[in-house]
């Protein structure tokens, strides 16, 4: 990697399963290396997809506190399950939290979008009312918000204690369209509420 340091090294992809072979294992290792100033800070990221609900994350944060500096995790729109629980721990905790706010599979896709609303309103997860229409997000869109990935984006990276947000980017000029949005800062708070009372119950596998 022509570099004698890497200031973040992520386990990547822990889940409850694997957690303790991790910990074990491969930990001592790295944290050897770490011991040697090869290493800055060590972590892990979530599986979001088999863990909508954080139990890795949890678990982790629960059982070893002083054995991690960084969590990644998700928290979105879709999914705001890391504000119940992960997200204040880790604040008490002083453990940093990289965003894997990835925009490109729910809110992009307008057919996944409607289906996964539909089931949260027959299950109860959103009122009957909430969010009908073909487009249920555009209210977002307003002042200096400039699309829903925007919104979702800003929404993301304001929540305390987010340090870091990971965007998916496809060229250099996305990636410079989403670091733009980024440094326009939160939603207005307004909408930020509304999608805490809309959606704030809310977890998704995207």
């Amino acid at each position: 990697m022509r570099t004698d340091h890497v200031d973040v090294f992520l386990f990547h992809m822990i889940d409850v399963p694997v957690y303790e072979i991790h910990r074990d294992r491969f930990y001592p290792e790295v944290a050897r290396l770490k011991e040697q100033g090869k290493i800055g800070h060590i972590g892990f990221t979530q599986t979001i997809k088999r863990e909508p609900r954080f139990e890795g994350v949890m678990k982790a944060l629960e059982g070893d506190p002083d054995l991690w500096d960084v969590v990644m995790l998700k928290y979105g729109i879709m999914n705001q399950q890391a504000a119940k629980k992960a997200l204040p721990l880790a604040k008490k905790l002083d453990i940093g939290i990289v965003n894997m706010a990835v925009v490109r599979t729910t809110l992009t896709d307008p057919v996944a979008m409607r289906q996964r609303l539909d089931e949260w309103r027959a299950d109860g997860t959103i009122a009957p009312d909430a969010l009908t229409g073909d487009a249920p997000f555009d209210w977002l869109v307003n002042g200096d918000v400039g699309s829903v990935a925007e919104a979702a984006y800003r929404f993301g990276a304001a929540q305390d204690p987010m340090s870091t947000v990971l965007t998916g980017t496809s060229s250099i000029e996305h990636l410079e369209s989403n670091a733009a949005a980024l440094e326009r800062g939160p939603l207005p708070e307004a909408d930020a509420q509304r999608l805490v009372e809309l959606l704030g119950g809310s977890w998704s596998p995207d």
